[in-house]
């Protein structure tokens, strides 16, 4: 399920970018997504849930 937008941090070079809260398998948990500036998928979340941007649909 996706629930918005949030900010990433890449562990390996510190990157910091914005891309889709997509939740991990049926957890509270959040996927991880491949850094845009050195392809690793050694990234997590930079802060909490409750301060994301709602994904906004339209029509």
């Amino acid at each position: 399920m996706i629930r918005g937008y949030a900010k990433f941090l890449c562990k390996d070079c510190g990157h910091e970018f914005e891309g889709l809260d997509i939740e991990y398998r049926g957890t509270a948990e959040s996927q991880p997504l491949p850094c845009p500036q050195c392809s690793s998928m050694n990234t997590k979340k930079s802060h909490a849930i409750f301060k994301t941007k709602p994904l906004v649909y339209r029509r």
